[in-house]
């Protein structure tokens, strides 16, 4: 269940997904946006809609060394339920539970081949400019720090985006 006060939030609809653990994933979408072609993933684990010619994505990946092979499962096979038959923008947004690139942490990398050649051949690219100077972390634990929420856009959209390029 969508926790109360995100369903009061004043000028926008929420289009949700709990999966069979009582977890989800939300898309908020200003009241007017015309928006069309949500699919939701049974677990829960990811929601995305269509606006205009662009798709969001929301996820949020399995977490923990553990579950590294259902991470990894996640991103070849549930993802791809996500995508986009056809080409189109797209905005995939979420917690991935894994860092692609070094900047993204400190401590040890917990990396995902899958989902870096999946980003890749999607063509999109991470909006945060980071750099040794403009470290941002998500999460914190004792042996290190990581950025585990990101947002990936096409490269079209990158190109638009205005501020902190």
């Amino acid at each position: 269940m969508t926790h109360e006060n995100v369903n009061s939030i004043r000028g926008y609809q929420v289009f949700e997904n709990i999966g069979t653990t009582g977890r989800g994933t939300v898309i908020l979408s200003k009241t007017g946006l015309h928006q069309h072609g949500i699919k939701r993933l049974p677990t829960g684990r990811g929601i995305a809609a269509y606006y205009y010619n662009t798709c969001i994505r929301k996820l949020y990946a399995p977490s923990g060394a553990a579950n590294r092979a259902e991470r990894e499962a996640f991103f070849n096979t549930e993802l791809i339920d996500l995508i986009p038959h056809t080409p189109t923008e797209m905005i995939m947004v979420g917690d991935f539970k894994c860092v692609m690139s070094h900047l993204d942490c400190t401590g040890h990398r917990n990396s995902s081949r899958r989902l870096e050649r999946l980003i890749q051949g999607l063509g999109q690219v991470d909006v945060w400019d980071a750099t040794v100077n403009r470290q941002m972390y998500t999460h914190y634990k004792p042996t290190g720090a990581a950025r585990l929420d990101i947002i990936y856009v096409t490269e079209d959209l990158w190109q638009q985006k205005q501020g902190g390029k």
